[in-house]
């Protein structure tokens, strides 16, 4: 009985230090988490990118590997990114052969889709044209701590109807969309 004890109280300390003082109760966002934002298994793709990567800094490329995963995770068939940000095109291209990278302006008009779709925008950047329902995907916001005014924006944005599940990575923000889940706030730190 005792070795069943201390196994479970030793399993519980590893979650602990895993995720944090507040452990995930969700098994989607907990899957989400393991898969994309805290998965350090190097992906063989990284290796094709390895000149990609050399040009970022050390948090841009946390970023790209993030956008690869991710890309691998929800298999986008278009991905909007800011002009500044097309940096991260050949990850998420490499992540989903399937997507289709496309340079955005602040505003994206969309239409209600049944496949995911994936964006990015400035933190300031406006995503009012975004459907309440009838869209999946997520929407990666950059720059989100810049500022008082960013992250207000970024506020904003997490209280918005059609945001799902919100991750606040300390420099990019990250919501996912699917209503088939309830409104839930992580704040996660984005690992390599």
């Amino acid at each position: 009985m005792k070795v069943l004890v201390h196994k479970i109280l030793r399993r519980m300390a590893s979650m602990r230090s895993h995720f944090g003082s507040r452990c995930v109760q969700s098994p989607y966002a907990w899957q989400f988490i393991n898969d994309v934002l805290s998965n350090t298994t190097p992906y063989q793709a990284y290796s094709d990118l390895a000149p990609h990567l050399r040009a970022l800094s050390r948090r841009e490329r946390k970023i790209a590997r993030m956008m690869l995963r991710l890309a691998n995770y929800l298999q986008p068939t278009v991905t909007w990114l800011p002009a500044e940000r097309m940096p991260f095109a050949p990850f998420v291209e490499r992540g989903c052969r399937g997507t289709e990278v496309k340079p955005c302006e602040t505003i994206v008009p969309m239409q209600a889709c049944d496949a995911p779709v994936l964006l990015g925008v400035e933190a300031m950047g406006s995503v009012s044209a975004l459907p309440e329902k009838g869209w999946g995907g997520a929407v990666v916001v950059f720059g989100i701590s810049r500022t008082a005014a960013t992250l207000a924006n970024w506020r904003k944005l997490q209280d918005s109807p059609w945001a799902t599940l919100t991750f606040d990575l300390g420099h990019t923000g990250l919501i996912l969309v699917n209503s088939a889940y309830s409104k839930q706030h992580y704040v996660r730190r984005l690992k390599g």
